[in-house]
């Protein structure tokens, strides 16, 4: 219940008193309730943006009024993101630190948990296939470069 609804238009106490007692303005009661957006219009956009959370769950605000735009609807993102939060809706974005491994899923150069006996293999990477052994080496891990390829018979 709001503190509009309290009061009385055509009460024994005058307006303006009520307003005072209530903590809120005159003009808040004498003004004029702007008219919603059409229900149908409503409707038929939370009915596409649903149908399309439903295909791509991915999808946030951003994304959803690039398909609403393509299915011709004039929307804005604050538009869509006020639908989005009316519906429950809120796209998956990716969590902060997932780039980083996880402290249990660390691998070692060496196979002995966080012990490195030598400085510098935290950095090494070895890959293993059935017939080959490749060391990949590198602080940067967007540029490894290959140190060594050795064939390994086994």
């Amino acid at each position: 219940m709001t503190r509009r609804s309290w009061i009385e238009r055509h009460g024994d106490i005058p307006v303006s008193r009520q307003c005072e007692l209530a903590g809120i303005t005159r003009s808040t009661i004498y003004a004029r309730c702007r008219p919603g957006e059409t229900d149908e219009t409503v409707l038929v956009l939370c009915r596409l943006m649903d149908e399309e959370y439903t295909r791509h769950p991915f999808y946030g605000s951003r994304r959803m009024v690039v398909f609403l735009k393509r299915q011709g609807h004039d929307v804005n993102r604050k538009r869509v993101q006020r639908l989005m939060r009316m519906m429950g809706l809120a796209g998956m974005a990716p969590a902060p630190h997932t780039s980083q491994p996880h402290p249990a899923l660390s691998l070692s150069a060496t196979g002995y948990g966080h012990h490195v006996p030598q400085p510098g293999l935290e950095h090494r990477h070895h890959l293993h296939s059935p017939g080959a052994w490749l060391c990949l080496s590198g602080r940067d891990h967007r540029r490894v470069q290959p140190q060594s390829i050795e064939l390994a018979i086994e």
